[in-house]
């Protein structure tokens, strides 16, 4: 779970649901 907003972005894949991928602290 990402606790910052600002640095996670929503990612949806082909059929596949919609997840939130962090693009920081990585």
């Amino acid at each position: 779970m990402c606790l910052a907003l600002e640095s996670c972005y929503l990612r949806s894949s082909p059929g596949r649901s919609p997840q939130i991928s962090c693009l920081s602290g990585i």
